[in-house]
């Protein structure tokens, strides 16, 4: 089978490697090299937390969450075993702070539920949080830690990723995606240069858009709005990933990743020192000693989102014609789990989770 995916991010490539996997002729459309580290990029501005757990925090459907969370973990150790797991993920877990009564009980919900789907958390005091080398605000008397929790080494995975698909002779294509068009019931893939791709299936894994004639044979592409999240880096670290009120801090080789704002709507990539200041505040807030620790740089990108939250995951529009876009902040966590349902999809039929169906929006979309 001929497949031909558009978008050469964390879900693009790992949907490269496991449809090719399963045998799949595959042809990778990107208009950027595949290692060009562009900071403004979704997968490259991203923490790469993989919050399992720690995502479905506060949130109305946090039981799926954490179901299909912990089912995204499952599907990176299966990855990372192939991909050269010493370059791939920092197991450095992490931890979710309570600073009052009403936080308290949400991690301690969020506790029971991961427990009751087999997840290994742990509710720490202020003071086995200090004994574990963080030495919180007097204000956090409670966190929760799930050690299961990582952080992708995001130069490593893409790189790996990168080795992988030429090991497996993917195909990997410069370019844009313009349109899709069809014939005798088989997809063509438009390129903005005027090349055609004629395949059997034709799998949209975009950034933001706009999307213009694409998203009219791909009508689910329709329902994606840019977020912006702008993300600072210090001289400093913790000794795992923290969730605080008002900003998370990702530790990683290069110092301590402060995020990140949720801007809905916003496809800029202009940094507001205000908005930088204020995760400086929240980090200094979470951990007093981070307050002099100084600035790097600061960067904004931008994630595509869905109305809903959820990824967009399944056929759509023209025949032969799929969708794997939309994972928002959840990209890095998604990635290898949207792969190995794509793949499903497309080889053996099978449905995507009723979270990820892009029918949800057919109404908005006309699909």
């Amino acid at each position: 089978m001929r497949i031909a995916i558009i978008g050469g991010g964390a879900v693009g490539l790992f949907c490269a490697w496991r449809l090719a996997e399963r045998g799949g002729d595959v042809t990778l459309v990107e208009p950027h090299a595949l290692l060009s580290a562009d900071p403004t990029a979704a997968s490259w501005a991203a923490a790469g937390m993989l919050g399992a757990v720690s995502e479905a925090l506060g949130e109305p459907d946090a039981p799926a969450r954490v179901r299909i969370g912990l089912g995204a973990i499952e599907a990176w150790r299966r990855a990372e075993s192939a991909l050269a797991p010493e370059r791939t993920l920092f197991d450095v877990g992490s931890v979710i702070l309570a600073d009052g009564p009403q936080r308290v009980a949400a991690i301690e919900a969020l506790h029971e539920l991961a427990r009751a789907h087999g997840a290994q958390t742990t509710i720490l005091t202020a003071g086995d949080l200090h004994a574990r080398g963080f030495a919180a605000g007097p204000q956090v008397t409670a966190g929760l830690h799930a050690p299961f929790e990582a952080l992708v080494n995001i130069p490593g995975a893409l790189g790996a990723l990168a080795m992988k698909l030429a090991s497996i002779s993917v195909g990997v294509r410069r370019g844009r995606g313009l349109d899709v068009e069809t014939a005798n019931g088989r997809p063509a893939l438009v390129l903005a240069d005027g090349a055609r791709l004629n395949v059997d299936a034709v799998l949209a894994c975009p950034g933001v858009g706009p999307h213009g004639r694409l998203a009219q044979a791909i009508p689910a592409l329709a329902a994606l709005t840019p977020a912006k999240g702008q993300m600072a880096l210090i001289a400093a670290t913790t000794p795992f990933v923290v969730r605080a009120p008002g900003v998370y801090l990702a530790p990683r080789p290069e110092g301590l990743v402060l995020g990140s704002t949720m801007e809905r709507g916003r496809d800029d990539r202009a940094v507001d020192p205000a908005a930088i200041a204020a995760l400086q505040a929240a980090a200094a807030c979470a951990a007093p000693a981070l307050a002099d620790a100084p600035l790097v740089r600061a960067w904004a990108g931008v994630r595509p989102m869905s109305p809903d939250g959820w990824p967009i995951v399944g056929p759509s529009g023209s025949p032969g014609c799929y969708v794997a876009a939309g994972h928002s902040r959840n990209g890095w966590l998604l990635a290898p789990l949207t792969a190995e349902i794509i793949a499903d999809m497309i080889f053996k039929g099978a449905d995507a989770p009723p979270e990820f169906d892009p029918r949800r929006f057919a109404a908005s979309t006309k699909d």
